[in-house]
């Protein structure tokens, strides 16, 4: 899928082409950011996954529908680096496209930082959203462990997730998005770095 060739020097397939996304060159926010912009930014900031805890927290009235739009977080286990090297980065983006391709859900806009993934999609109607992403860390988990078996566990138990309500701006977030290795100094700009993609040019 050609979405899934994401930007960068080394894209997410081993292509090479340049930024496609102009818009997603800048970081969402700034001096006009609504407060309710400003308070979702702020809770994904805030987000740590580790804990049975908390990870029970997470699932206290998580909803689920077809056809809902959802902004995932999933984090390493340990918050490892696993996904600095390029071969494992490779292999979990090839599950996230089999995910879209076989009707899971409908991917918007995702950035696979070293220790931890944002995705932006739209939930299928073939299993519920925990479902889902159970079955994405499942196949991407086993993947990588074909690549080295010490990489075990590969992730945290539970995800964060936030359903997108209709007065959200899909492309907004996924802007937060694919600027988040901006924010974490690992590029100057987001072409540079290898492992996101957006469906909007």
């Amino acid at each position: 899928m050609e979405r899934f060739q994401a930007a960068g020097k080394d894209r997410s397939l081993g292509n090479h082409k340049p930024c496609r996304a102009t818009a997603c060159r800048r970081p969402a926010g700034g001096p006009n950011l609504s407060p309710a912009r400003a308070q979702f930014q702020a809770s994904l900031h805030a987000v740590t996954l580790s804990g049975m805890a908390h990870q029970q927290r997470l699932r206290i009235g998580r909803a689920s529908l077809p056809g809902q739009a959802y902004h995932v977080i999933s984090a390493t286990q340990a918050r490892r680096p696993v996904f600095a090297v390029p071969e494992v980065a490779r292999v979990v983006i090839r599950v996230m496209r089999d995910m879209h391709d076989g009707g899971w859900l409908h991917s918007h806009a995702w950035v696979l930082m070293p220790d931890h993934l944002h995705w932006l999609f739209t939930l299928g109607v073939r299993a519920n959203l925990s479902g889902t992403v159970n079955r994405f860390k499942s196949a991407s988990a086993h993947a990588v462990r074909g690549l080295d078996p010490r990489t075990s566990p590969v992730w945290q138990a539970g995800f964060f997730d936030h359903g997108v309500r209709q007065e959200e701006e899909l492309r907004g977030i996924a802007r937060y998005i694919v600027a988040n290795p901006l924010r974490a100094g690992l590029c100057e700009r987001v072409g540079d770095y290898p492992w996101w993609d957006v469906e909007w040019l």
